[in-house]
């Protein structure tokens, strides 16, 4: 199925719609509107491998949640059948005790949001779409969102 195909509305996308897609499909929805991501490239990919690192290493001593790549992606739904929202954060960690009991760790969807989401900006990216990524995500119950963004001094 073509994103084209996909007829929607600022009501969402349904859980079908999206997987229609297929796992290489690279989309997020945000506020209802089905958004294709941009490649990052070779420095955010460093930089999400460093976060990786930097949070498993942790990890290893203090074995409180999980931490993944950005093939993960986060349902949050605004009713049982629609998606308002789904992002597929960098990096992103989960508190052991906030992974749903059910849930299938090979799955690459996963219902609700992290406990930190680390988004790297690309040069591409929205600066209002990723403040109002970030919005979202403490909206919807992420404790932490860290914006990186490559290059920049501070």
């Amino acid at each position: 199925m073509d994103m084209a195909d996909i007829i929607h509305a600022k009501t969402g996308l349904s859980l079908a719609d999206l997987m229609a897609m297929g796992s290489d499909a690279r989309v997020e929805i945000i506020d209802g509107e089905l958004v294709e991501m941009a490649a990052g490239g070779h420095v955010n990919g460093i930089i999400g491998a460093n976060c990786i690192r930097l949070l498993g290493n942790y990890l290893e001593e203090k074995p409180i949640g999980v931490v993944m790549q950005d093939a993960t992606t986060y349902l949050m739904f605004s009713n049982q059948r629609r998606l308002r929202d789904s992002f597929v954060p960098d990096v992103s960690f989960i508190f052991h005790e906030n992974v749903p009991p059910d849930w299938d760790p090979t799955s690459m969807l996963h219902p609700g949001v992290p406990d930190l989401a680390i988004e790297i900006v690309s040069p591409t990216d929205n600066p209002d779409e990723v403040l109002r990524k970030r919005q979202i995500y403490l909206q919807k119950g992420t404790r932490e969102v860290w914006i990186l963004y490559p290059g920049a001094e501070e």
